[in-house]
């Protein structure tokens, strides 16, 4: 699977010392965005122009709350899944473009 994973990936973490939600970088991933078929969304409660899937390797250090960038782009992570099959071990993430 990682011979897919082509694209670097900002990743971003809340920042739990602050008393307003600020995010600081926390490293790069390698993965893989491809958008959401518009069942999917729908069965996620999404917004089918705006939910992708982001596929990357099981160790890439991702939570539910970080934000990512991918060319200028901002998506927020609301659901993680990981699937631990051999050779296809891997973390799927839920992602929502990110508007401001």
């Amino acid at each position: 699977m990682r011979v897919f994973y082509t694209k670097q990936i900002t990743v971003y973490r809340l920042n739990d010392s602050s008393s307003k939600e600020t995010y600081l970088e926390n490293g790069f991933i390698r993965g893989a965005i491809m958008p959401l078929t518009a069942e999917s969304a729908f069965l996620t409660e999404g917004n089918p122009a705006q939910s992708y899937k982001l596929f990357t390797d099981y160790e890439s250090d991702l939570k539910v709350t970080d934000k990512i960038s991918y060319e200028g782009t901002d998506y927020t992570i609301t659901g993680i899944q990981q699937f631990d099959f051999g050779a296809m071990r891997r973390k799927e993430a839920l992602i929502q473009k990110f508007n401001s």
